[in-house]
């Protein structure tokens, strides 16, 4: 699977959590509570 690129990656935008079910990615202080 290929990682969606649409800009650069910086350090703290580094820190994502991928959903691959909804093929999401949250942001850490956004991700959904399971």
């Amino acid at each position: 699977m290929k990682e969606k690129k649409s800009r650069p990656v910086e350090k703290e935008e580094s820190k994502v959590f991928y959903d691959p079910v909804s093929d999401t990615y949250y942001e850490l202080y956004n991700y959904p509570l399971v």
